[in-house]
């Protein structure tokens, strides 16, 4: 069950923990959807617990307008952002979108230098090619002070809420990339130099 909540909603119920979160390192993750897209009250959330000494952190597909969000950016301690495929006419085919925004701003999230972390969810037939993979750890490599990737393998926890939606005809349209499979693009990241990131 969804319900609507203000930002001081948020803030009562995370505070909740507050020591918990001081006493144990850990901290916020704002996800979604795209957080940018509710970008006043992720601005005030984000300001709020870096007052307060939280620390936090974005997930991101990268499509939003850097200008107005650097702001937050400046006060967050780590960043997760996507590049689903180094290629853009292809990126456009499957999302509906190129990827010379995510790009730029993956460029431009380096240089406020933050710990940051490129997620690619690993899709067989779309973005599982040596090539792409390749060409994405280069990208990384040469525009992230500490490059970091994690390799995300396509899976199947979503099936409910297709089938919910009357999207069935999706369903198994792609399949879970193989143990195999993963390992060996962890070696062609590695080889570009940038370190696989695996978090459990």
């Amino acid at each position: 069950m969804t319900h609507i909540m203000t930002t001081d909603d948020v803030i009562k119920s995370i505070e909740k923990d507050l020591i918990f979160f001081l006493n144990s390192n850990g901290g916020i993750t704002f996800s979604g959807g795209e957080p940018t897209y509710q970008l006043e009250f992720l601005r005030k959330l984000v300001y709020h617990f870096y007052n307060k000494g939280i620390h936090t952190a974005i997930e991101t597909c990268g499509v939003f307008n850097f200008d107005k969000c650097k702001d937050i950016f400046q006060k967050l301690n780590h960043i997760f952002v996507d590049i689903k495929n180094m290629d853009s006419n292809k990126h456009k085919e499957y999302t509906g979108l190129g990827n010379e925004l995510i790009l730029e701003n993956i460029i431009r999230m380096a240089k406020i230098n933050k710990s940051m972390v490129v997620r690619i969810p690993v899709i067989p037939g779309f973005n599982d090619d040596i090539e792409n993979i390749t060409s994405t750890s280069q990208f990384v490599k040469k525009n992230i002070k500490s490059p970091k990737i994690e390799l995300l393998p396509y899976h199947m926890f979503g099936i409910d809420k297709y089938k919910n939606l009357g999207l069935e005809d999706y369903i198994y349209k792609y399949e879970t990339p193989s143990d195999k499979t993963m390992k060996k693009l962890e070696e062609v990241v590695k080889n570009c130099g940038v370190e696989v990131m695996k978090y459990k």
